[in-house]
Protein backbone atom coordinates (compact mmCIF):
# COMPACT_ATOMS: atom_id res chain seq x y z
CA UNK A 1 0.00 0.00 0.00
CA UNK A 2 1.14 3.46 -0.71
CA UNK A 3 2.14 6.37 1.22
CA UNK A 4 -1.02 8.26 -0.02
CA UNK A 5 -3.67 5.07 0.90
CA UNK A 6 -2.24 4.74 3.90
CA UNK A 7 -3.13 7.89 4.81
CA UNK A 8 -6.83 7.67 3.37
CA UNK A 9 -7.05 4.78 5.31
CA UNK A 10 -6.36 6.06 8.97
CA UNK A 11 -8.02 9.28 7.78
CA UNK A 12 -11.25 7.02 7.39
CA UNK A 13 -10.67 4.91 10.36
CA UNK A 14 -9.86 7.93 12.88
CA UNK A 15 -12.79 7.64 14.36
CA UNK A 16 -12.53 3.89 15.29
CA UNK A 17 -9.34 5.13 17.18
CA UNK A 18 -8.43 4.91 20.83
CA UNK A 19 -8.32 8.58 22.36
CA UNK A 20 -4.80 9.76 21.40
CA UNK A 21 -3.34 10.84 24.89
CA UNK A 22 -4.19 7.47 25.72
CA UNK A 23 -1.49 6.67 23.32
CA UNK A 24 0.84 9.34 23.86
CA UNK A 25 0.43 7.92 27.84
CA UNK A 26 1.47 4.93 27.25
CA UNK A 27 4.76 5.92 25.16
CA UNK A 28 5.43 8.07 27.66
CA UNK A 29 5.50 5.75 30.65
CA UNK A 30 7.98 3.52 28.53
CA UNK A 31 9.78 6.34 27.35
CA UNK A 32 10.60 7.11 30.69
CA UNK A 33 11.68 4.09 32.00
CA UNK A 34 14.41 4.22 29.08
CA UNK A 35 14.59 7.70 29.75
CA UNK A 36 15.76 7.19 33.88
CA UNK A 37 17.92 3.96 32.58
CA UNK A 38 19.98 6.22 30.27
CA UNK A 39 20.31 8.97 32.51
CA UNK A 40 21.94 6.51 35.37
CA UNK A 41 23.38 4.33 32.91
CA UNK A 42 25.20 7.99 31.48
CA UNK A 43 26.25 9.20 34.69
CA UNK A 44 28.24 5.56 35.29
CA UNK A 45 29.72 5.69 32.38
CA UNK A 46 30.79 9.25 33.27
CA UNK A 47 31.96 8.35 36.25
CA UNK A 48 34.16 5.30 34.31
CA UNK A 49 35.41 7.28 31.90
CA UNK A 50 36.73 10.01 34.03
CA UNK A 51 38.45 7.67 36.08
CA UNK A 52 40.18 6.41 33.09
CA UNK A 53 41.01 9.85 31.73
CA UNK A 54 42.06 11.43 35.30
CA UNK A 55 44.25 8.32 35.44
CA UNK A 56 45.87 7.56 32.39
CA UNK A 57 46.03 11.34 30.80
CA UNK A 58 44.43 12.44 27.35
CA UNK A 59 47.04 9.75 25.70
CA UNK A 60 45.63 6.98 26.48
CA UNK A 61 42.09 7.89 26.79
CA UNK A 62 42.56 8.68 22.96
CA UNK A 63 43.60 5.51 22.26
CA UNK A 64 40.77 3.60 24.11
CA UNK A 65 38.26 5.80 22.46
CA UNK A 66 39.48 5.04 19.13
CA UNK A 67 39.46 1.11 19.64
CA UNK A 68 35.69 1.42 20.76
CA UNK A 69 35.31 3.51 17.36
CA UNK A 70 36.44 0.39 15.50
CA UNK A 71 34.56 -1.91 17.04
CA UNK A 72 31.36 0.34 16.99
CA UNK A 73 32.05 0.32 12.82
CA UNK A 74 32.60 -3.50 12.83
CA UNK A 75 29.97 -4.06 14.60
CA UNK A 76 27.50 -2.27 12.13
CA UNK A 77 29.52 -4.13 9.39
CA UNK A 78 28.60 -7.61 10.51
CA UNK A 79 25.18 -7.41 11.91
CA UNK A 80 24.16 -6.04 8.43
CA UNK A 81 21.56 -3.75 10.05
CA UNK A 82 19.71 -6.80 10.59
CA UNK A 83 19.00 -5.20 14.77
CA UNK A 84 17.23 -2.52 13.15
CA UNK A 85 15.29 -4.85 10.63
CA UNK A 86 14.23 -7.05 13.40
CA UNK A 87 12.29 -4.54 14.96
CA UNK A 88 10.64 -3.12 11.82
CA UNK A 89 9.43 -6.92 11.25
CA UNK A 90 8.44 -7.96 14.16
CA UNK A 91 6.58 -4.59 14.39
CA UNK A 92 4.98 -5.03 10.59
CA UNK A 93 4.13 -8.96 11.44
CA UNK A 94 1.94 -7.93 14.52
CA UNK A 95 0.50 -4.94 12.77
CA UNK A 96 -0.30 -7.66 9.98
CA UNK A 97 -1.53 -10.61 12.99
CA UNK A 98 1.40 -13.18 11.61
CA UNK A 99 2.50 -13.59 15.48
CA UNK A 100 4.14 -17.24 14.08
CA UNK A 101 6.72 -15.60 12.28
CA UNK A 102 8.02 -13.87 15.00
CA UNK A 103 10.28 -16.89 16.39
CA UNK A 104 11.31 -17.92 13.58
CA UNK A 105 12.72 -14.37 12.31
CA UNK A 106 14.45 -14.10 16.11
CA UNK A 107 15.74 -17.37 15.77
CA UNK A 108 17.45 -17.14 12.29
CA UNK A 109 18.78 -13.90 12.00
CA UNK A 110 20.28 -14.28 15.97
CA UNK A 111 22.42 -17.01 15.08
CA UNK A 112 23.23 -16.01 11.42
CA UNK A 113 24.90 -12.79 12.32
CA UNK A 114 26.44 -14.45 15.92
CA UNK A 115 28.22 -16.69 13.06
CA UNK A 116 29.58 -13.75 10.90
CA UNK A 117 30.83 -11.76 14.03
CA UNK A 118 33.00 -14.62 15.15
CA UNK A 119 34.64 -15.14 11.42
CA UNK A 120 34.94 -11.17 11.51
CA UNK A 121 36.68 -11.10 14.83
CA UNK A 122 38.94 -14.30 14.02
CA UNK A 123 39.91 -12.45 10.78
CA UNK A 124 40.80 -8.80 12.59
CA UNK A 125 43.29 -11.33 15.23
CA UNK A 126 45.57 -11.93 11.96
CA UNK A 127 45.29 -8.20 10.47
CA UNK A 128 45.61 -5.95 13.96
CA UNK A 129 48.86 -4.52 13.66
CA UNK A 130 49.01 -4.09 9.93
CA UNK A 131 45.80 -1.73 10.45
CA UNK A 132 47.27 -0.28 13.58
CA UNK A 133 50.36 0.58 12.01
CA UNK A 134 49.13 1.31 8.23
CA UNK A 135 45.85 3.14 8.80
CA UNK A 136 45.58 4.61 12.19
CA UNK A 137 49.56 5.51 12.22
CA UNK A 138 49.18 4.34 15.92
CA UNK A 139 51.07 0.78 16.53
CA UNK A 140 50.09 1.00 19.99
CA UNK A 141 46.70 0.55 19.03
CA UNK A 142 47.69 -3.45 17.93
CA UNK A 143 47.10 -4.64 21.31
CA UNK A 144 43.32 -2.80 21.75
CA UNK A 145 42.45 -4.19 17.92
CA UNK A 146 43.35 -7.55 19.40
CA UNK A 147 40.60 -6.84 22.38
CA UNK A 148 37.72 -5.33 19.75
CA UNK A 149 38.02 -8.96 17.82
CA UNK A 150 37.65 -10.94 21.20
CA UNK A 151 34.38 -8.32 21.69
CA UNK A 152 33.44 -8.34 18.28
CA UNK A 153 30.98 -11.09 18.65
CA UNK A 154 29.90 -10.59 22.22
CA UNK A 155 28.66 -6.71 21.63
CA UNK A 156 27.03 -8.09 18.34
CA UNK A 157 24.41 -10.37 20.19
CA UNK A 158 24.42 -8.01 22.74
CA UNK A 159 22.95 -5.71 20.23
CA UNK A 160 20.72 -8.33 18.62
CA UNK A 161 18.90 -8.88 21.93
CA UNK A 162 18.40 -5.69 22.97
CA UNK A 163 16.95 -5.09 19.63
CA UNK A 164 14.46 -8.14 20.36
CA UNK A 165 13.83 -6.54 24.16
CA UNK A 166 12.95 -3.16 21.66
CA UNK A 167 11.20 -5.19 19.13
CA UNK A 168 8.78 -6.00 22.29
CA UNK A 169 8.89 -2.79 24.29
CA UNK A 170 10.44 -4.59 27.09
CA UNK A 171 11.86 -1.38 28.09
CA UNK A 172 12.60 -3.38 31.94
CA UNK A 173 15.16 -5.42 30.35
CA UNK A 174 16.57 -2.91 28.26
CA UNK A 175 17.62 -1.11 30.62
CA UNK A 176 18.63 -3.65 32.89
CA UNK A 177 21.01 -4.92 30.46
CA UNK A 178 22.35 -1.83 28.45
CA UNK A 179 21.99 0.79 31.06
CA UNK A 180 22.73 -0.72 35.04
CA UNK A 181 24.29 -3.92 34.33
CA UNK A 182 26.80 -3.23 31.68
CA UNK A 183 27.77 0.61 33.32
CA UNK A 184 28.06 -1.03 36.83
CA UNK A 185 30.08 -3.59 35.79
CA UNK A 186 32.64 -1.15 33.99
CA UNK A 187 32.79 1.16 36.66
CA UNK A 188 32.67 -0.86 39.77
CA UNK A 189 35.80 -3.65 38.07
CA UNK A 190 37.38 -0.53 36.64
CA UNK A 191 37.53 1.09 40.27
CA UNK A 192 39.15 -2.24 41.47
CA UNK A 193 41.50 -2.51 38.70
CA UNK A 194 42.82 0.82 39.53
CA UNK A 195 43.13 0.72 43.20
CA UNK A 196 44.70 -2.19 42.47
CA UNK A 197 47.40 -0.49 40.43
CA UNK A 198 46.39 -2.51 37.31
CA UNK A 199 48.56 -1.07 33.93
CA UNK A 200 46.26 0.84 30.74
CA UNK A 201 45.93 -2.67 29.09
CA UNK A 202 45.11 -4.41 31.12
CA UNK A 203 41.93 -2.12 32.31
CA UNK A 204 41.13 -1.95 28.24
CA UNK A 205 40.82 -5.52 28.72
CA UNK A 206 37.78 -5.17 31.34
CA UNK A 207 36.61 -2.58 29.31
CA UNK A 208 36.01 -3.62 25.85
CA UNK A 209 35.62 -7.36 26.58
CA UNK A 210 35.18 -8.25 29.96
CA UNK A 211 32.55 -5.88 30.87
CA UNK A 212 30.41 -7.11 28.14
CA UNK A 213 29.59 -10.68 29.62
CA UNK A 214 27.52 -10.39 32.36
CA UNK A 215 25.53 -8.11 30.46
CA UNK A 216 25.10 -10.78 27.42
CA UNK A 217 23.97 -13.81 29.84
CA UNK A 218 21.17 -12.08 31.82
CA UNK A 219 20.24 -10.80 28.19
CA UNK A 220 19.78 -14.76 27.71
CA UNK A 221 18.17 -14.89 31.12
CA UNK A 222 15.67 -12.13 30.04
CA UNK A 223 15.11 -13.51 26.01
CA UNK A 224 13.90 -16.91 27.53
CA UNK A 225 11.05 -14.93 29.36
CA UNK A 226 9.44 -13.73 25.92
CA UNK A 227 7.71 -15.32 23.02
CA UNK A 228 11.19 -15.71 21.24
CA UNK A 229 13.40 -18.77 20.65
CA UNK A 230 17.16 -19.10 20.00
CA UNK A 231 17.48 -22.05 20.70
CA UNK A 232 15.60 -24.00 18.64
CA UNK A 233 17.50 -26.85 16.63
CA UNK A 234 15.91 -25.72 13.17
CA UNK A 235 18.39 -25.01 10.75
CA UNK A 236 17.83 -21.30 9.54
CA UNK A 237 16.17 -21.47 6.19
CA UNK A 238 16.95 -19.06 3.18
CA UNK A 239 13.22 -18.19 2.70
CA UNK A 240 12.50 -17.24 6.49
CA UNK A 241 15.85 -15.32 6.09
CA UNK A 242 15.33 -13.00 2.55
CA UNK A 243 12.68 -10.90 3.78
CA UNK A 244 14.74 -9.04 6.53
CA UNK A 245 18.08 -9.17 5.11
CA UNK A 246 17.02 -7.67 1.70
CA UNK A 247 15.31 -4.68 4.30
CA UNK A 248 18.56 -4.53 6.36
CA UNK A 249 21.21 -4.26 3.59
CA UNK A 250 20.36 -1.04 2.63
CA UNK A 251 20.43 -0.29 6.34
CA UNK A 252 23.71 -1.79 6.88
CA UNK A 253 25.46 0.73 3.90
CA UNK A 254 23.11 3.52 5.86
CA UNK A 255 24.60 3.06 9.18
CA UNK A 256 28.12 2.97 7.48
CA UNK A 257 27.55 6.11 6.18
CA UNK A 258 25.79 7.14 9.49
CA UNK A 259 28.99 6.35 11.29
CA UNK A 260 31.11 9.02 9.18
CA UNK A 261 28.81 11.28 11.64
CA UNK A 262 29.65 9.73 14.61
CA UNK A 263 32.56 7.12 15.00
CA UNK A 264 35.28 8.26 11.66
CA UNK A 265 36.09 11.96 13.03
CA UNK A 266 37.87 9.77 15.77
CA UNK A 267 39.86 7.52 14.04
CA UNK A 268 40.79 10.21 11.59
CA UNK A 269 41.74 12.38 14.52
CA UNK A 270 43.98 9.39 15.87
CA UNK A 271 45.64 8.98 12.48
CA UNK A 272 46.03 13.41 12.02
CA UNK A 273 46.55 14.64 15.34
CA UNK A 274 47.43 11.73 17.68
CA UNK A 275 46.41 10.24 20.47
CA UNK A 276 46.31 13.42 22.68
CA UNK A 277 44.15 15.67 20.84
CA UNK A 278 41.65 12.37 20.25
CA UNK A 279 41.51 11.88 23.88
CA UNK A 280 40.48 15.63 24.04
CA UNK A 281 37.96 15.65 21.44
CA UNK A 282 36.00 12.27 23.18
CA UNK A 283 35.87 14.29 26.43
CA UNK A 284 33.90 16.71 24.58
CA UNK A 285 31.65 14.73 22.78
CA UNK A 286 30.97 12.14 25.55
CA UNK A 287 29.33 15.65 27.48
CA UNK A 288 28.26 17.29 24.28
CA UNK A 289 26.02 13.46 23.58
CA UNK A 290 23.96 14.18 26.66
CA UNK A 291 21.11 15.84 24.63
CA UNK A 292 20.98 13.14 22.85
CA UNK A 293 19.85 10.04 25.02
CA UNK A 294 16.55 11.66 25.50
CA UNK A 295 16.28 11.04 21.82
CA UNK A 296 17.32 7.78 22.44
CA UNK A 297 14.70 6.94 24.94
CA UNK A 298 11.76 8.22 23.30
CA UNK A 299 12.80 6.38 19.93
CA UNK A 300 13.51 3.45 21.62
CA UNK A 301 9.51 3.16 22.34
CA UNK A 302 8.33 5.33 19.41
CA UNK A 303 9.78 3.07 16.61
CA UNK A 304 7.89 -0.79 17.08
CA UNK A 305 5.28 1.65 17.74
CA UNK A 306 5.37 3.65 14.35
CA UNK A 307 5.94 0.21 13.05
CA UNK A 308 3.25 -1.20 14.02
CA UNK A 309 0.28 1.78 13.39
CA UNK A 310 2.13 1.88 9.93
CA UNK A 311 1.18 -1.43 8.79
CA UNK A 312 -1.88 -0.95 9.73
CA UNK A 313 -2.10 2.25 8.06
CA UNK A 314 -3.09 5.01 11.43
CA UNK A 315 -0.99 7.43 10.04
CA UNK A 316 -2.89 10.07 11.56
CA UNK A 317 -2.85 8.33 15.13
CA UNK A 318 1.21 7.53 14.47
CA UNK A 319 1.41 11.48 13.62
CA UNK A 320 -0.10 12.44 16.88
CA UNK A 321 2.44 10.72 18.83
CA UNK A 322 5.66 11.82 17.06
CA UNK A 323 4.33 15.24 17.14
CA UNK A 324 3.92 15.02 21.19
CA UNK A 325 7.19 13.51 21.65
CA UNK A 326 9.03 16.40 19.87
CA UNK A 327 7.37 18.44 22.00
CA UNK A 328 8.65 16.52 25.29
CA UNK A 329 11.75 15.93 23.74
CA UNK A 330 11.93 20.22 23.78
CA UNK A 331 11.36 20.76 27.41
CA UNK A 332 13.47 18.35 28.30
CA UNK A 333 16.90 19.15 26.25
CA UNK A 334 16.88 22.71 26.05
CA UNK A 335 18.13 23.57 29.97
CA UNK A 336 20.61 20.59 29.04
CA UNK A 337 22.07 22.10 26.28
CA UNK A 338 21.93 25.45 27.83
CA UNK A 339 23.77 24.34 30.59
CA UNK A 340 26.63 22.48 28.85
CA UNK A 341 26.89 25.87 26.41
CA UNK A 342 27.29 27.95 29.41
CA UNK A 343 29.20 25.90 31.78
CA UNK A 344 31.43 23.62 29.14
CA UNK A 345 35.30 24.84 30.30
CA UNK A 346 33.73 24.18 34.37
CA UNK A 347 31.96 20.64 32.86
CA UNK A 348 35.33 19.50 31.47
CA UNK A 349 37.07 20.13 34.68
CA UNK A 350 35.16 18.55 36.81
CA UNK A 351 34.49 15.36 35.19
CA UNK A 352 37.57 14.94 33.33
CA UNK A 353 40.40 16.99 34.88
CA UNK A 354 42.35 20.58 33.95
CA UNK A 355 44.00 18.93 31.23
CA UNK A 356 40.65 18.64 29.33
CA UNK A 357 39.47 22.11 29.69
CA UNK A 358 41.13 23.13 26.08
CA UNK A 359 38.24 20.92 24.38
CA UNK A 360 35.59 23.79 25.94
CA UNK A 361 34.75 25.13 22.75
CA UNK A 362 34.57 21.74 21.17
CA UNK A 363 32.01 20.80 23.91
CA UNK A 364 29.96 24.25 22.79
CA UNK A 365 29.73 23.51 18.85
CA UNK A 366 29.04 19.96 19.58
CA UNK A 367 26.07 20.25 22.27
CA UNK A 368 24.28 22.60 19.86
CA UNK A 369 24.52 20.39 16.87
CA UNK A 370 23.27 17.50 18.93
CA UNK A 371 20.49 19.53 20.91
CA UNK A 372 19.28 20.28 17.07
CA UNK A 373 19.35 17.03 16.03
CA UNK A 374 16.89 15.78 19.30
CA UNK A 375 14.54 18.16 18.33
CA UNK A 376 13.82 17.38 15.00
CA UNK A 377 12.89 13.91 16.83
CA UNK A 378 13.31 10.37 15.95
CA UNK A 379 13.33 10.68 12.12
CA UNK A 380 15.60 9.15 11.05
CA UNK A 381 14.36 5.87 12.95
CA UNK A 382 10.65 6.29 11.79
CA UNK A 383 11.57 6.23 7.89
CA UNK A 384 13.09 2.72 8.84
CA UNK A 385 9.96 1.83 10.67
CA UNK A 386 7.74 3.03 7.97
CA UNK A 387 9.67 0.91 5.73
CA UNK A 388 11.70 3.02 3.46
CA UNK A 389 15.04 1.54 4.12
CA UNK A 390 16.10 2.08 0.35
CA UNK A 391 15.51 6.13 1.12
CA UNK A 392 17.42 5.64 4.39
CA UNK A 393 20.31 4.27 2.39
CA UNK A 394 20.13 7.17 0.11
CA UNK A 395 20.10 9.95 2.65
CA UNK A 396 22.60 8.49 4.29
CA UNK A 397 25.03 8.01 1.94
CA UNK A 398 24.64 11.73 1.22
CA UNK A 399 25.52 13.33 4.19
CA UNK A 400 27.78 10.64 5.08
CA UNK A 401 29.86 11.43 1.80
CA UNK A 402 29.40 15.42 2.59
CA UNK A 403 30.55 14.58 6.01
CA UNK A 404 33.61 12.38 5.39
CA UNK A 405 34.83 15.34 2.76
CA UNK A 406 34.45 17.96 5.44
CA UNK A 407 36.47 14.97 8.03
CA UNK A 408 39.41 15.17 5.34
CA UNK A 409 38.64 18.96 4.71
CA UNK A 410 38.89 20.37 8.02
CA UNK A 411 40.54 17.75 10.88
CA UNK A 412 43.99 17.93 9.29
CA UNK A 413 44.60 22.20 9.70
CA UNK A 414 41.90 22.74 12.51
CA UNK A 415 42.31 19.04 14.68
CA UNK A 416 39.26 19.05 17.01
CA UNK A 417 37.76 22.01 16.19
CA UNK A 418 37.67 20.83 12.84
CA UNK A 419 36.10 17.50 13.38
CA UNK A 420 33.36 18.84 15.72
CA UNK A 421 32.11 21.49 12.84
CA UNK A 422 32.25 18.58 10.54
CA UNK A 423 29.80 16.63 12.73
CA UNK A 424 27.64 18.80 13.30
CA UNK A 425 27.37 19.90 10.01
CA UNK A 426 27.14 16.17 8.82
CA UNK A 427 23.97 15.86 11.69
CA UNK A 428 22.53 19.20 10.48
CA UNK A 429 22.14 18.28 6.40
CA UNK A 430 21.38 14.07 7.77
CA UNK A 431 18.42 15.30 10.01
CA UNK A 432 16.86 17.71 7.35
CA UNK A 433 16.99 15.64 4.65
CA UNK A 434 15.26 12.91 7.16
CA UNK A 435 12.25 15.57 8.32
CA UNK A 436 11.62 16.66 4.68
CA UNK A 437 11.02 13.20 3.59
CA UNK A 438 8.77 12.50 6.79
CA UNK A 439 7.21 15.45 5.96
CA UNK A 440 6.64 14.37 2.39
CA UNK A 441 5.49 10.96 3.53
CA UNK A 442 3.65 11.20 6.32
CA UNK A 443 2.80 15.01 7.19
CA UNK A 444 4.60 14.75 10.31
CA UNK A 445 6.31 18.40 11.08
CA UNK A 446 8.42 18.68 14.14
CA UNK A 447 8.40 22.37 13.59
CA UNK A 448 5.04 22.49 14.53
CA UNK A 449 5.78 21.35 17.59
CA UNK A 450 8.62 23.67 19.10
CA UNK A 451 8.02 25.43 21.70
CA UNK A 452 9.78 28.58 21.80
CA UNK A 453 8.05 30.43 24.64
CA UNK A 454 10.20 28.13 26.81
CA UNK A 455 12.71 29.85 25.89
CA UNK A 456 11.71 33.12 28.49
CA UNK A 457 11.84 30.48 31.22
CA UNK A 458 15.30 29.57 30.75
CA UNK A 459 16.50 33.10 30.20
CA UNK A 460 15.18 33.78 33.53
CA UNK A 461 16.52 31.33 35.12
CA UNK A 462 20.10 31.96 33.43
CA UNK A 463 20.30 35.49 34.15
CA UNK A 464 19.48 34.59 37.75
CA UNK A 465 22.28 32.13 38.27
CA UNK A 466 24.78 34.61 36.82
CA UNK A 467 23.68 37.32 39.44
CA UNK A 468 24.25 34.20 41.94
CA UNK A 469 27.48 33.73 40.69
CA UNK A 470 28.24 37.44 41.45
CA UNK A 471 27.13 37.85 44.64
CA UNK A 472 28.34 34.28 46.10
CA UNK A 473 30.65 32.75 43.32
CA UNK A 474 34.20 33.72 45.60
CA UNK A 475 32.36 31.99 48.65
CA UNK A 476 32.37 28.54 47.57
CA UNK A 477 34.40 26.13 46.12
CA UNK A 478 34.49 26.42 42.09
CA UNK A 479 32.81 22.62 42.03
CA UNK A 480 30.26 23.10 44.85
CA UNK A 481 29.18 26.28 42.98
CA UNK A 482 29.01 24.90 39.46
CA UNK A 483 26.29 22.26 41.09
CA UNK A 484 24.56 24.55 42.47
CA UNK A 485 24.25 26.59 39.47
CA UNK A 486 23.08 23.42 36.99
CA UNK A 487 20.31 22.59 40.14
CA UNK A 488 19.11 26.24 40.03
CA UNK A 489 18.51 26.67 36.45
CA UNK A 490 16.99 23.62 36.60
CA UNK A 491 14.56 23.98 39.22
CA UNK A 492 13.34 27.95 38.02
CA UNK A 493 13.05 26.82 34.39
CA UNK A 494 10.77 24.23 35.52
CA UNK A 495 8.95 26.49 38.07
CA UNK A 496 8.23 29.09 35.56
CA UNK A 497 7.11 26.80 32.44
CA UNK A 498 4.30 25.81 35.10
CA UNK A 499 3.77 29.11 37.00
CA UNK A 500 3.21 30.41 33.54
CA UNK A 501 1.45 27.68 31.65
CA UNK A 502 4.24 27.28 29.22
CA UNK A 503 3.90 23.98 28.65
CA UNK A 504 1.26 21.30 27.93
CA UNK A 505 -0.28 18.49 29.54
CA UNK A 506 1.59 16.37 28.09
CA UNK A 507 4.77 17.68 29.16
CA UNK A 508 3.64 17.93 33.20
CA UNK A 509 2.32 14.05 32.38
CA UNK A 510 6.16 13.82 31.22
CA UNK A 511 7.57 14.83 34.17
CA UNK A 512 5.44 13.20 36.77
CA UNK A 513 6.05 9.37 34.76
CA UNK A 514 9.94 10.22 35.06
CA UNK A 515 9.66 10.87 38.58
CA UNK A 516 7.35 8.41 39.42
CA UNK A 517 8.16 4.10 40.07
CA UNK A 518 7.35 2.12 37.04
CA UNK A 519 5.53 4.92 35.27
CA UNK A 520 2.56 5.14 36.86
CA UNK A 521 1.20 8.57 38.08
Amino acid sequence: MSDTGRIKLAQSSFKEDAPHSQGFSILLSGASIILIGAVLGRVLDFITRTMIGRHFGPGNFGLLNGAIALLSIMAVIVSLGIPTGIVRFIGRYKGEEKPEDIPKLAHNTFWLITCIAVLAGFALLFVNEWLAIHLLNEPAMAPLLRLVAIALPIITMLSLTSALFQAERESKSYVLVNNLLLPLTRLSGIFLAIVMGWAFIQISSFYIVGALIPPLILGFVLIRQTPFSLWSADIPKTKNLLPPIRFSLPLLVGSLFGLAIWQVDLLLLQREWGAEETGLYAAALTIGRLPGMILLAFSFVLAPVAAELFSAGRITRMRYLYERTVEALFFLALPITAIIILYAAPLLHLLFGAAYVTAAPVLRILAAGFFLQVITGPNGNTIIMMGHSRRYLTYTLIAGTVTIGLYLLLISPLGKIGAALATVTGILLLNGIFAWQLYRAADINPLRSLRLDLFIPLILALMTTLVLKQLAGHLLPSWLMLLILIAVIVTLYISLAVLFQMIQPQELQALRRLISRNGQV
